[in-house]
C-alpha cells in the first residue's frame, strides 16, 4: 500500500495490498481492501473501501462510486471529485 503525505489514519483502520491513500486524507474505524484508491482530502469514518464499493456502516448504506470519483481501483489513474458530506 502507498499512504501519502498528511495522511491521519486510525484509530481501528486497515488499509491492504495496493491500495493508495492520497494526500490530507482522514481514514478512522474503517477497512481499505486490496487495490482501492482514496482520494485527496477525504475525511472517511466507518466504512469498507473495496475499489469502487463503498459501504458506510455508520449510514447503513452501500454505493458504487463512479469512474471519475475519489475512490476508485488504485491501478489507474483518474480524475477526482469531492464528496458531499452525506455520502461519506
Amino acid at each position: 500500500c502507498k499512504i501519502n503525505a498528511k495522511c491521519v489514519l486510525g484509530p481501528n483502520v486497515v488499509v491492504s495490498d495496493g491500495s493508495i491513500i492520497d494526500d490530507k486524507t482522514s481514514i478512522k474505524d474503517s477497512i481499505i481492501l486490496d487495490d482501492s484508491y482514496v482520494g485527496e482530502g477525504l475525511e472517511l469514518e466507518d466504512v469498507v473501501i473495496n475499489k469502487s464499493l463503498l459501504v458506510n456502516a455508520r449510514h447503513n448504506s452501500v454505493m458504487n462510486i463512479p469512474k471519475t470519483a475519489s475512490v476508485c481501483v488504485a491501478k489507474k489513474v483518474l480524475p477526482k471529485i469531492k464528496f458531499d458530506e452525506d455520502l461519506v
